[in-house]
């Protein structure tokens, strides 16, 4: 017969103790052992004690703070991680972040102390006291295409945990030291400026260039059509109908599977007028698949005016048309 005892210790109870547990009373003689003797140094086998040593423990739990885990290439999230200290003794150690894109380049903001390596995604965590906790708030940049699962476990610590094993990453179930965040990332699209585009002097001709191009972004890159327009810049001098062929027409372009880039030409009317740079604007309308960059949904080129001012010089006329006579009004030619 096996009988299972629980011990319920108080909180902060700390030491060294002997449980010691003996058969007291018995319904038939025990031929080798008196039920109910107090155990002492004797061989009676009718009694048994365990040696308990109870060692300091701070019981660390590690959370994060995402409101949204879908994200866009390019963009850059600040992530909130927590550690608390359910005690009942104070206890520190450290935090490790892996899968991480990349960070930012800005400093982490570090609540309640430590220090945290950008380049290892080491969290050092101060000595938190029973009852208090600790919060790293640190800057990801996704710059690199498709889904990610951030993890962070704690990977060490100054006292023995009671309900988890640091640097293990259990995850069947996960222990309260380790956490995974699943990020999502749509096919998302960019418009950006390629050069500035030489106005040009002949009507007839013009001076067409690349201005601008579209990209996407994903792993999933099916056959979609696209709408884009190029519309007149910001600033005192935008262009007009007079500059741009097509300006404000809409235009359809088709991306084929697998395509990721498109270069966008802007086709100016020359002249030979002298006038100052001119602003444009292309602007992305609508994908058939994935969403715009809220940040890249348009951009900017000049315009720039190759027409030189005229010059003039001035010299004397030669001949009788180039004298004055005293005391007279003339004119003559320059």
């Amino acid at each position: 017969t096996t009988l299972t005892v629980t011990l319920d210790f108080p909180t902060g109870y700390l030491g060294t103790d002997n449980i010691i547990a003996e058969v007291v009373a018995a319904d038939l003689p025990d031929p080798d052992s008196t039920p109910g003797q107090s155990p002492g140094g004797d061989t009676q086998d009718d009694w048994a004690a365990a040696g308990v040593a109870l060692v300091p423990s701070a019981d660390l739990s590690l959370s994060a703070s995402i409101t949204d885990t879908t994200v866009l290439f390019g963009e850059e999230r600040v992530l909130f991680f927590t550690v608390d200290n359910a005690g009942p003794v104070a206890g520190g150690g450290t935090v490790r972040l892996d899968n991480v894109p990349a960070f930012a380049s800005g400093p982490p903001l570090l609540l309640g102390g430590g220090s945290f390596d950008a380049t290892t995604g080491l969290w050092t965590l101060p000595e938190i006291a029973a009852g208090q906790s600790a919060t790293l708030a640190v800057g990801v940049l996704f710059d690199e295409v498709g889904a990610r699962t951030i993890t962070a476990e704690i990977a060490t610590a100054t006292q023995p945990d009671p309900d988890s094993t640091p640097g293990n990453f259990a995850t069947s179930p996960f222990e309260d030291d380790g956490l995974a965040i699943a990020f999502t990332m749509p096919t998302s699209w960019r418009v950006t400026r390629l050069a500035d585009i030489v106005e040009g002097s002949n009507p007839a001709i013009g001076m067409a260039g690349n201005a601008f191009q579209i990209e996407r972004f994903g792993t999933d890159l099916p056959q979609t059509d696209i709408v884009f327009t190029q519309r007149p810049g910001s600033g005192p001098n935008p262009v007009n109908g007079a500059d741009i062929v097509g300006l404000d027409v809409p235009f359809t372009y088709t991306f084929q599977a697998g395509q990721a880039l498109v270069l966008a030409a802007v086709n100016p009317v020359g002249d030979s007028v002298v006038e100052p740079n001119e602003t444009i604007r292309l602007t992305l309308d609508s994908v058939g698949a994935g969403v715009i960059d809220p940040g890249f949904a348009s951009a900017e080129a000049l315009l720039l005016n190759d027409d030189a001012p005229p010059v003039f010089s001035l010299r004397p006329a030669t001949g009788p048309d180039a004298q004055i006579i005293e005391g007279t009004a003339s004119q003559f030619p320059l």
